[in-house]
Order: structure tokens, then C-alpha cells, then sequence
């Protein structure tokens, strides 16, 4: 997180135009909790949509 604060790094990244939105480790770790969570039907859509066809 020391990161997203440096000054350095943020005007770099202003000039690339990227957008930085952290987040800490713990939401992080809340966020891939749900995921082992989810219904599985809504699991087998979203890697319908998100996985390359092969």
C-alpha cells in the first residue's frame, strides 16, 4: 500500500492514464472468499463469458 502513496509511482501512472485503485490484503482475501462461495451455476456463466473458447 506504501506504493499507491509515492508520489513518483502515482505521477507515472498519471502520465501512462492508468487508474490506480487499491485495495488492502484483507479485501483482497474477502474478495477470492466469495468466489470459492458462489453458486455454481453462476460459476459455470461467468466462465462461459470469461474463458477463451477453445
Amino acid at each position: 500500500m506504501a506504493t499507491m502513496r509515492d508520489p513518483e509511482f502515482l505521477a507515472e501512472a498519471k502520465k501512462s492514464r492508468l487508474e490506480i485503485a487499491p485495495i488492502d490484503g484483507r479485501k483482497t482475501a474477502n474478495l477470492i472468499a466469495k468466489l470459492y462461495d458462489m453458486d455454481p451455476a453462476m460459476l459455470s456463466r461467468l466462465k462461459e463469458i470469461l474463458l477463451p473458447k477453445k
